[in-house]
C-alpha cells in the first residue's frame, strides 16, 4: 500500500469480477464446483457458465477465492488496457486501499489528480483558496503544475479576487450543468425532427448545445446514426444561426419586462432611482 515492498516479477494487475448470474436456476446449471480442494457454490443466484468453461477457467488460473464458500472471475488488466471514462467516476471512491486520511476534511488525491490533468497544462496555475489538507498543492507539484494554496481567514483580500477577476467560472460551470441535463434530449431525434422549425432553431441556438453534443459522443450516449442527424441538421440551420443577433435570453426577458412596465405605467409615474433609494 505504502509502495515499500517491490512489485514480484511477473506479478500482473487483477480485478475479482462476479461469476454469477441472477437468473432462475435450470436443471443443467452447476450447484457446487471443485476448486483447490474446497467446493464453492453461487447461493442463491447461477454461475454464468456451465461445469466445463469453469474447468477452463481453474485451469487458466481465472479463479479467485473471495471467501469460505464464494469464487470470483480474475480480471487481468491487459484484457481491457484503455475503457472510456464517463462522468461518473466509480475508481475515485475512498477507503482502504486508497490515501491514508490524516485530515479531517482531506480530499483523495485521484479525485484532484483527474481534475488537474482534464482541466490544465504542465506550468499552468493552480489556485486553491480552500486548501486544508493541502492535497492541490500535492497533486500541483506532483504534475508539474504551479501552485497558490491559502485560506479565507488568512488572506481576505482573495475573496473580491475570486469575486471579481474569477467570476466567469461561475457562468462556465452553469454551462457544463446545462450540456449534462441536455445529454437526455439528444437521444430523442425523433421528436426534434417532428417539432417546428421554430422550436428547432432554439435548441441549435441554446449555448450549451455544442458542448452537450461533444460529450453525448465522447461518452457514446448518442448512436452513430443519432450523431449523423444532429451533424445534419446544425448544418442545415448554420445560416439561420449566423443572422440571429448575440442575444442572451435573460437580456430578451429584461427589455420585455421594461417595455411592459412602461407600457402599463402611465407616464410621470415611473420612479426614478432617488424614489427607489432607501434611506
Amino acid at each position: 500500500r505504502e509502495g515499500e515492498a517491490p512489485i514480484p516479477i511477473g506479478a500482473q494487475v487483477f480485478h475479482s469480477d462476479n461469476i454469477t448470474s441472477a437468473r432462475p436456476a435450470r436443471d443443467a446449471d452447476v450447484r457446487s464446483f471443485e476448486f483447490r480442494g474446497r467446493s464453492y457454490s453461487p447461493g442463491k443466484r447461477t454461475f454464468a457458465t456451465d461445469i466445463s468453461g469453469l474447468t477452463r477457467l481453474a485451469k487458466a488460473d481465472r479463479l479467485f477465492p473471495t471467501s469460505a464458500s464464494s469464487i470470483q472471475y480474475v480480471r487481468m488488466l491487459e484484457d481491457y488496457p484503455s475503457v472510456p471514462i464517463t462522468n461518473i467516476w466509480n475508481d475515485t471512491g475512498t477507503g482502504s486501499f486508497t490515501d491514508q486520511k490524516v485530515y479531517v476534511v482531506q480530499t483523495g488525491t485521484k479525485v484532484i489528480q483527474r481534475c488537474l490533468l482534464m482541466a490544465t497544462d504542465p506550468g499552468d496555475l493552480v489556485l486553491d483558496p480552500t486548501c486544508g489538507s493541502g492535497s492541490t498543492a500535492y497533486v500541483a507539484e506532483q504534475w508539474g503544475r504551479r501552485w497558490i494554496t491559502s485560506e479565507w481567514e488568512e488572506h481576505p483580500q482573495l475573496k473580491p479576487l475570486m469575486r471579481d477577476e474569477l467570476g466567469i467560472f461561475k457562468h462556465e460551470q452553469a454551462l457544463i450543468c446545462k450540456a449534462l441535463h441536455m445529454q437526455s434530449s439528444l437521444q430523442k431525434v425523433e421528436e426534434f425532427i417532428r417539432r417546428g422549425p421554430r422550436r428547432q432553431l432554439a435548441v441549435l441556438r441554446n449555448e450549451a448545445f455544442p458542448l452537450a453534443l461533444t460529450l453525448a459522443e465522447r461518452d457514446y450516449v448518442l448512436t452513430a446514426k443519432d450523431v449523423v442527424a444532429w451533424h445534419q441538421s446544425l448544418d442545415q440551420a448554420q445560416g439561420q444561426l449566423a443572422s440571429l443577433p448575440n442575444d442572451s435570453r435573460r437580456r430578451r426577458r429584461r427589455r420585455r419586462r421594461k417595455q411592459v412596465e412602461s407600457e402599463m405605467v402611465p407616464a410621470g409615474l415611473v420612479p426614478t432611482e432617488d424614489d427607489t433609494q432607501i434611506t
